[in-house]
């Protein structure tokens, strides 16, 4: 049986986070699989917190994985550095299991979600494991030091953040207008448009689109195909 494994934290809203994730995958008709980086605390008056799984139990869930391995993997928010190195040295050893990032560093409501003395290790050892990877205009900013303001900054940071072959879906939600996300391939670029749904982004679009993408690798699709009917079913989930 195909199946994502999605690692990721919870969001006890269910709005995002590996709760959106597994909706989304199980949408695709995939089997889901979980390693829960951390729980979350988000939107209530009293404060919000992260509370980290700890670093053994998270060894200790990958390693479970690895008894039978799924499709695809895809990550999400990772919280620790501690983490971040469990999951490295987990991928590490598998080089041709596929991998869809979603680099989560911080929620929208402002909470960090990723150490920011992790963001080094994030770029030198993850990333470039990644197969597919898609960061918001945030994200790009955090990653790079600098924020695209167009499309066409999209398109520069896009061939930017890339690593050999894998490619780099830069999305531009957060942009004026009807949202284009722009992805890079190493070799060519391509846009996909949508008419902007509401004037707002629910919360955990990020989420569900990574995890939607994924779900179509595990079905046999293409990477580019996969960033394509990812996007649809996003669509559809919001329009729903």
């Amino acid at each position: 049986m195909v199946s994502v494994l999605t690692i990721a934290g919870s969001d006890p809203s269910g709005c995002a986070g590996i709760e959106a994730d597994l909706e989304m995958i199980a949408r695709a008709g995939v089997a889901a699989r979980t390693a829960i980086t951390a729980l979350t605390v988000q939107g209530v008056t009293s404060g919000q917190a992260v509370y980290a799984t700890p670093r053994d139990v998270l060894r200790d869930i990958l390693k479970q994985h690895s008894q039978n391995l799924p499709s695809v993997v895809k990550i999400g928010m990772i919280a620790t550095r501690d983490n971040l190195e469990v999951i490295c040295d987990f991928l590490e050893r598998y080089p041709k299991l596929p991998v869809v990032l979603d680099p989560v560093l911080r929620a929208t409501s402002g909470l960090q979600l990723l150490e920011m003395s992790a963001i080094p290790l994030l770029k030198e050892r993850l990333l470039p494991r990644a197969t597919i990877v898609t960061p918001n205009l945030d994200e790009v900013e955090m990653l790079l030091g600098k924020r695209p303001a167009t499309v066409s900054e999209m398109e520069t940071a896009a061939r930017e953040l890339q690593r050999g072959t894998q490619v780099m879906m830069v999305k531009g939600g957060h942009l004026q207008g009807d949202p284009v996300d722009v992805i890079w391939d190493g070799t060519q670029m391509n846009h996909l448009s949508s008419p902007r749904i509401g004037t707002t982004s629910p919360r955990g679009t990020g989420c569900r689109l990574a995890s939607g993408i994924a779900a179509q690798m595990a079905l046999g699709k293409s990477a580019i195909q996969a960033c394509a009917e990812g996007k649809q079913m996003l669509l559809q989930w919001i329009r729903y």
